[in-house]
């Protein structure tokens, strides 16, 4: 586009539209963040569960032997009873209900800022087309105010015409009646 050497103004339009426009783009950087925030902390909690997971799935020789590694005072070995293993069970599957339940708090969470997101989305769009119906509605009286005042200034320069024409015409009678009792003195009959 060439540049006409005027600068076109800034209306009210163009500056909501801006702010609309940077409003957008700060909730889309806050929602990425949220979305890597949120991305981190399920990385950290599949990691857990993970450990977890593999520490429950190991056999109790591994447990020992995983523990004494660690620093623990090497186990004894011993027979175990069967109401130790229903014991261990019972805390496998405690701790699994756990990592399930803190997984679905977790989506629920991750759905709920989506939703949230949808909802801003969808309440700034209805805003930017609020704007634009009412600026189209606005240029719309706008000029039908400019249409009907420049009908209204046509006819009055059409009367204005037609007035000088009828003054015209007057004085042309005016000046006839005029001259023709002039001419009536001067012939005799």
């Amino acid at each position: 586009m060439k540049e006409s050497g005027i600068t076109p103004e800034r209306t009210k339009l163009d500056t909501a539209v801006e702010q609309i426009i940077a409003i957008e783009e700060s909730a889309d950087t806050e929602l990425q963040e949220a979305i890597d925030e949120s991305k981190e902390k399920l990385e950290a909690d599949r990691r857990k569960a993970e450990d977890m997971r593999e520490k429950a799935m190991e056999t109790m020789e591994k447990t020992q032997k995983r523990k004494s590694e660690e620093g623990s005072s090497k186990a004894k070995k011993s027979r175990r009873s069967g109401s130790e293993a229903s014991e261990y069970l019972k805390e496998r599957a405690v701790e699994d209900l756990k990592l399930k339940s803190q997984e679905i708090e977790v989506k629920k969470q991750e759905k709920e800022q989506l939703q949230a997101l949808q909802t801003q989305q969808t309440q700034m769009f209805k805003y930017m087309l609020e704007q634009q119906q009412a600026q189209q509605k606005q240029e719309k009286e706008s000029m039908a105010q400019m249409f009907k005042t420049m009908i209204e200034e046509q006819q009055q320069q059409q009367k204005q015409v037609q007035d000088m024409q009828n003054l015209f015409l007057i004085q042309q009678q005016t000046q006839s009646q005029a001259l023709m009792g002039i001419i009536e003195k001067l012939v005799p009959k």
